[in-house]
């Protein structure tokens, strides 16, 4: 995620949160719109032993990855408005849909899984 994308997405968690204030109801929708597409990608995931391979894989894992990158930060801020504690909750409710899927259980190995674990409860320590 490039600086750009990340001040994006920070505004439109501050805005959503309420912490960032707009009396313009277009503000809140594309804040919304923001967020459902960052972490937007298919859960319907084929078996693995169904020899497929899930082209949307690869949007999963940056969803995923930006979701930890997110939470491992130590804080998050625009225009002087701390933002840190919404964004760490918005990137743990990515972190939790991307462990519901398949994807998790199906195309990750079981140390990579156990990384991923340890990694989200560091980094949920220091919400």
């Amino acid at each position: 995620m490039d600086e750009n994308q990340y001040r994006t997405l920070i505004r439109s968690i501050g805005i959503s949160s309420g912490l960032i204030p707009t009396s313009i109801q277009q503000d809140r929708v594309n804040s919304f719109n923001v967020l459902e597409q960052f972490k937007h990608y298919n859960k319907v995931v084929p078996k693995k032993s169904q020899g497929q391979q899930p082209n949307d894989l690869v949007n999963a894992m940056r969803v995923a990855k930006s979701c930890l990158d997110l939470l491992s930060a130590g804080s998050h801020q625009l225009d002087n408005v701390n933002l840190t504690t919404p964004t760490k909750l918005y990137a743990l409710s990515g972190i939790a849909e991307f462990v519901r899927t398949r994807y998790y259980v199906e195309y990750i190995q079981e140390s990579d899984r156990t990384s991923l674990r340890a990694s989200i409860l560091a980094a949920a320590r220091n919400i």
